[in-house]
């Protein structure tokens, strides 16, 4: 891991330093390493207690961190590293679990916004929601069977629907996922999108 983060982590640089990537568009095309991959080991990370690892991965975020905090208006950054400085590993979880939430919703609102624009990104976020999704759905599982399954089912029929160019029924499925995620991940929702329409 500490090789993959040290040559991660230098393209990112290496990509950031050469001028200003348009972040909402393509920075997480740009990342070495997928978001969702981070976002599974550092939820390893904060269950073995191992923060400077969870730290590090960070940096790795850095482009999906500013769409989100760019999105939403806030520094979910701030939040993680206040768990990390308590040293608690359920904060810890529970603050990189709510970066996960906040970046699927980041992505099903990039997708809604795609549709009749850009059908293969709307696609794309999709996919990429549902992979990071699966990283957060073993905890949900344990907890709320009936609410997993019903959020990967709706993630089947929303990549099913935007394949179909069902677009209508798309906009409503995408709403369902957002209201299961909402009732299971409340602390997800504080905010609202704060960029203009």
């Amino acid at each position: 891991m500490d090789k993959l983060f040290i040559i991660a982590a230098g393209l990112t640089i290496i990509i950031m330093s050469h001028g200003n990537i348009v972040y909402a568009q393509d920075a997480r095309s740009n990342m070495p390493v997928p978001a969702a991959e981070i976002y599974k080991n550092m939820l390893v990370f904060a269950k073995n207690g191992e923060g400077s690892k969870v730290e590090k991965s960070l940096i790795l975020l850095n482009p999906v961190i500013l769409e989100v905090n760019k999105r939403f208006c806030i520094k979910i950054e701030s939040e993680i590293n206040n768990a990390l400085y308590k040293e608690d590993r359920t904060s810890i979880t529970d603050s990189v679990t709510k970066l996960i939430v906040i970046d699927i919703r980041n992505l099903l609102m990039e997708s809604a916004e795609s549709i009749n624009k850009d059908l293969d990104r709307m696609v794309l976020r999709i996919r990429i929601a549902f992979t990071e999704y699966q990283t957060i759905d073993p905890a949900l599982e344990k907890k709320d069977f009936d609410a997993s399954t019903k959020i990967k089912n709706n993630f089947r029929k929303a990549y099913f629907l935007s394949e179909g160019k069902k677009f209508n029924e798309l906009k409503e499925t995408i709403k369902e996922i957002e209201g299961l995620l909402k009732k299971n991940f409340p602390d997800a929702f504080e905010k609202d999108s704060c960029l203009k329409k």
